[in-house]
């Protein structure tokens, strides 16, 4: 078979949706939606020129820790999705996955979806429900 990138993230971001919903599988869930949140970005970087999601919420850090450099930053807000992808650390011997963690990366790709393409699918509607019942209101600037 053959995808388009597109397509291979909207498929994986749904997935994540389904797993986080309907089974609280927060590690699929959050290697599914990093997953498609990284190739969305690029995406929209590149087909928009706007700001992925990952850079929008990395300046707003700045801007409220501006004495800490944006390359652990950066590092920061991908921690846990690189954790589970890299096993560079001999002392990384276990991973905390958290709701909130995963709930983020999923609305973050779900964002980065919004922007390329001016609209959700249905399932990306019912996740951003869902999350700004639990955490409020967070949409791209």
């Amino acid at each position: 078979m053959i995808f388009s990138k597109k397509d291979a993230a909207r498929i994986q971001l749904e997935k994540a949706i389904e797993l986080f919903l309907n089974y609280h599988d927060l590690l699929n869930s959050l290697t599914l939606a990093g997953a498609a949140e990284e190739i969305l970005g690029v995406l929209t970087k590149r087909e928009t020129g706007s700001q992925p999601m990952s850079e929008s919420l990395l300046e707003k850090l700045k801007e409220w820790n501006p004495d800490i450099p944006s390359e652990q930053l950066k590092k920061e807000i991908n921690c846990v999705r690189n954790a589970l992808k890299h096993a560079n650390d001999k002392a990384e011997t276990h991973v905390f996955v958290s709701e909130e963690t995963v709930a983020v990366m999923i609305m973050r790709a779900c964002l980065n979806f919004l922007t390329l393409e001016r609209k959700y699918t249905d399932s990306m509607r019912r996740f951003s429900d869902w999350y700004e019942k639990e955490y409020g209101h967070l949409e791209p600037e």
